[in-house]
């Protein structure tokens, strides 16, 4: 038997994304690198 499962269903688009964690989620992963 296959179980297909999709994550899209499980998204919540609807709740905000806290204020504290939009920077860090917006944020590019290799400023450090490029930085030093």
């Amino acid at each position: 038997m296959l179980f297909l499962l999709s994550p899209a269903k499980s998204l919540d688009y609807d709740t905000p994304t806290p204020p504290g964690l939009a920077p860090a989620l917006t944020r590019p992963q290799f400023l450090d690198d490029t930085a030093a």
